[in-house]
């Protein structure tokens, strides 16, 4: 479960991904309706990053949004978290 600090209201809604080759990369679901979120968190920059996605509920491929995210994650994590440690 994502971490208290970064506002998650309602636990229920945040899911992180089941598949393990995908490593912490997370969904928040609308309250109501068919809206998804995938996003990740930089434990570094203390930031929620999202990524856009074509997946809704019922509509497109959950496991290929949920692996577009982690490797936009790869990407942040080479490019940007990296450099700025320890600045």
């Amino acid at each position: 479960m994502p971490p208290k600090s970064y506002g998650v209201t309602d636990e229920k809604l945040v899911t992180k991904c089941a598949n393990p080759n995908h490593g912490n990369v997370y969904e928040a679901r609308a309250h109501k309706g068919k809206a998804r979120l995938m996003f990740f968190y930089s434990e570094e920059e203390e930031a929620v990053i999202v990524c856009t996605n074509p997946f809704w509920k019922g509509q497109g491929n959950q496991d290929g949004a949920f692996s577009t995210c982690a490797k936009l994650k790869s990407i942040f994590e080479k490019y940007y978290d990296e450099p700025h440690k320890g600045t």
